[in-house]
């Protein structure tokens, strides 16, 4: 009788051993194959790698003294061993949808990593929690959560059913912008001929005005990389590239450079994406510094004392990878939709975000805090800043030391030059800037000043100006922002 299919030989480098022992049994009943003649029928299924390292494994004993029943265990064991319970619970609960990987496949290597967690009759229950919970579209989880009694089966039908509409709008919506042009061109081939009547010519004005207006508000700046203007109408048409030190636009939008750019706007490329889904910029020149510089404060965070710089320019506040690990371990890390860039334009790498007590004066705070890579300076930033009432009397209090009247009379009195109204001059002395021969010059744009700071920053300008401290230029090269501190 000829035998129905074909099992090739089991090579474990192309095929896990329990996927291939189903399909051989499946094999063995499809053709009626005798219980006695198992055990050598398998033998010969199997690659010389394989045949190899059963022998060793059932030594003493030889292969062919072996059951069907001892073969196939002992290789189970040894392909497949045990799995620790603890450790796949954890790598299934940490199991979130990645960038670009579609409902279909997470849910599938839910079901995958759950096979070896032992839920039991809470087996349904654990994939829907992590599936709601795990999955990077935030419209899909808003509409699963206000489902009322959700099984893990409706939550799939119903987020497999949003994806579907959504790609299907998508589609629809590029269709319907590519008929559209179509009939903008139709209508501007017909503006030359001589009309009857006011609709064909009515027709092709409106058909025009709305596509060009369609085209403005779609068109992307390739100067600066945003929407709803023309590159001659750009702001930053005269600016200079930091990347390549060429003028007329930004270092994000640089076409030759390899660098990842300043993430200071990020569009939706899809409708779930929520309103937190932003980018933010760290004006701070976010580098390995000391203590000792700028201004800090001492915080209780989950019980423990870390002391975070204050900085009023940081958008969000945030923690190093190196302190996360040491002090906040406790606290779970959760991924989060953020891009963080400093103002020199280094993109800084996000771990996660994690909610952390914080305490301070006697006032207890649940806050947002994100963990970047690497060993940094801990940043309190804008969002804490206006949740946390800071005592900045005390902060920016001075310890003067005391000294006597006559001794001060003295000094006053002897430096009389130095201590006139009025600044001074170096006289006699030129100074020179030094750099190399092939540096190409950096102008960085100027930093937002805030409104109420507005009229004391100028009459700062109008006073040191007014002193020969600083000149007025009608354009330069090089520049680099101040720093207002009120």
């Amino acid at each position: 009788m000829a035998m129905i299919g074909r099992v090739p030989e089991f090579e474990s480098k192309k095929e896990d051993f329990e996927t291939y022992l189903e399909r051989f049994e499946r094999w063995l009943a499809a053709n009626d194959i005798a219980a006695e003649k198992k055990a050598d029928v398998f033998l010969s299924v199997l690659g010389p790698t394989e045949y190899g390292l059963l022998k060793n494994l059932s030594k003493p004993r030889k292969v062919t003294e072996l059951t069907y029943k001892e073969m196939t265990e002992t290789l189970s064991l040894h392909f497949k061993p045990k799995p620790i319970l603890i450790a796949e619970r954890f790598r299934f609960h940490r199991r979130y949808q990645k960038e670009g990987e579609t409902l279909t496949d997470y849910i599938v290597d839910l079901k995958r990593l759950a096979s070896t967690c032992e839920f039991g009759q809470f087996l349904n229950d654990a994939l829907r929690d992590q599936f709601v919970c795990g999955m990077s579209g935030e419209a899909y989880r808003k509409r699963l959560l206000s489902e009322k009694d959700l099984t893990f089966k409706q939550a799939c039908e119903i987020a497999l059913g949003l994806e579907l509409a959504y790609k299907d709008t998508k589609e629809l919506t590029e269709r319907a912008d590519h008929s559209s042009a179509g009939i903008h061109g139709v209508g501007e081939k017909q503006k030359d001929k001589p009309q009857r009547g006011s609709f064909h010519s009515s027709f092709a004005a409106s058909s025009k005005s709305a596509q060009s207006f369609s085209a403005r508000r779609k068109m992307i700046c390739h100067r600066c990389g945003r929407e709803g203007h023309q590159p001659q109408e750009c702001h930053f048409r005269s600016a200079v590239c930091h990347a390549c030190g060429k003028p007329g636009h930004l270092k994000k939008v640089c076409k030759s450079s390899k660098r990842v750019g300043k993430a200071q706007l990020v569009t939706a490329t899809t409708e779930e994406l929520s309103a937190s889904d932003d980018a933010f910029e760290l004006f701070t020149v976010y580098t390995a510094q000391g203590q000792k510089d700028g201004l800090f404060l001492q915080l209780e965070l989950s019980g423990k004392t870390v002391a975070m710089q204050i900085d009023t320019s940081a958008s969000v506040s945030l923690i190093p990878e190196s302190v996360y690990k040491e002090l906040l371990h406790d606290c779970p890390l959760q991924p989060v939709e953020v891009h963080l860039s400093s103002y020199t334009g280094d993109t800084i790498p996000v771990l996660g975000e994690i909610q952390v007590p914080v305490q301070y004066n006697g006032k207890k705070w649940t806050l947002p805090l994100m963990v970047v890579k690497g060993d940094k300076t801990p940043l309190l930033g804008r969002n804490w800043l206006q949740k946390i009432k800071i005592d900045w009397g005390k902060i920016f209090s001075l310890k003067q030391e005391t000294a006597t009247q006559p001794s001060l009379k003295a000094v006053l009195d002897n430096h009389k030059d130095l201590f006139r109204d009025g600044y001074g001059k170096i006289r006699d002395f030129q100074a020179r800037i030094r750099v190399e021969r092939d540096s190409k010059p950096i102008f960085h744009k100027s930093r937002p000043v805030p409104y109420a700071l507005r009229e004391a920053v100028e009459k700062e300008f109008e006073r040191l100006q007014r002193h020969g401290i600083i000149t007025q230029v009608e354009r330069s090269d090089w520049a680099a922002p101040i720093v207002v501190v009120p």
